[in-house]
């Protein structure tokens, strides 16, 4: 049945090739064909609520599509009998018809095809992250988002973070599990803050997204608190000023993916008293012993505060 069903798409693919019984003409950006009101109909409920309406492509037999090229639009047609021929050139030409025309289907294999050959790079991430994002590729799109996060630090020196929009910056330095340092998240909104001067709202805003309990004191000293954009917002001002008096120890991790990683500890007795740590370093220590000896052969372990 499905040899059967594939033959029948490829001989309407052919038929349409060859200009036979077709009923409407197709204007693209670059040429013109034919095609079928019952095929185009049968591929998209864009093309079937052209062409079963009072619209003008209804009654004059003409459909024009002058965004698209015709060579796109002839691919378009060999999914109808299961041609895929998405590759690097026309991919995100492919990708941008099927929006137009809600072929869902089309756009699947378009993601499938950039999940399998994206190549990310500091230098196109991005605009991969925000072309991305259109079109709801999530997984995609994190990707993208996280190079850029990576090479945060290189971004800054060359000033590629000032063409981030509000929303874009908020959602980055809003973003759980970041490998930058928390230093450099801070100095991108900060030269952000500087070049696009937004109100002092949206300043305070910024600087409360931003993780300054786990930047370093010494730079918050020697080169926030004094910043311009710092001494006119009193409400950033004391923001800062808290974590730098204050009589808590510096917390260890410099990124937020270490700091979110939950603590743990492990307990083991036999013999000889153990207590240890899984520490930000990513390695064991020995921590001081336990104030109560638990007895022979005892054991236990807590992840946070869970034992």
């Amino acid at each position: 049945m499905a040899d059967a069903q594939t033959q029948l798409l490829h001989n309407i693919h052919q038929e349409l090739i060859n200009g036979s019984f077709c009923d409407i003409q197709v204007l693209c950006r670059d040429g013109t064909t034919t095609g079928s009101r019952l095929v185009l109909a049968a591929l998209s409920p864009y093309f079937r609520a052209m062409l079963s309406s009072d619209m003008a492509e209804s009654r004059t037999g003409v459909l024009e599509l002058p965004t698209m090229s015709l060579s796109v639009y002839q691919d378009i047609l060999k999914y109808f009998c299961k041609i895929n021929l998405i590759n690097e050139e026309n991919c995100m030409h492919m990708l941008d018809a099927a929006e137009m025309m809600q072929l869902d289907y089309i756009k699947h294999l378009c993601n499938t095809y950039l999940n399998q050959n994206i190549d990310l790079t500091p230098q196109n991430c991005l605009n991969w992250w925000r072309t991305l994002k259109l079109y709801n590729f999530l997984d995609l799109s994190k990707r993208a988002l996280f190079c850029f996060t990576d090479n945060l630090a290189d971004f800054v020196k060359m000033e590629n973070v000032i063409q981030l929009s509000k929303a874009e910056l908020l959602e980055i330095i809003s973003k759980d599990g970041l490998t930058c340092t928390e230093d450099n998240i801070l100095k991108a909104a900060m030269k952000w803050i500087e070049h696009n001067n937004p109100d002092v709202d949206d300043v305070q805003y910024i600087f409360e997204n931003v993780r300054l309990d786990i930047v370093d004191r010494q730079f918050l000293a020697n080169e926030v608190v004094f910043a311009k954009i710092v001494l006119e917002n009193n409400a950033v001002r004391k923001m800062i000023q808290h974590v730098i008096r204050s009589d808590q120890p510096q917390i260890r991790s410099t990124t937020r993916f270490v700091a979110k990683r939950p603590a743990v500890f492990v307990l083991h007795y036999h013999g000889n008293l153990i207590l240890s740590c899984f520490t930000s370093e990513d390695k064991w220590e020995d921590v001081p012993l336990a104030p109560v000896d638990p007895g022979e052969d005892y054991a236990a372990a807590s992840l946070d505060d869970k034992i």
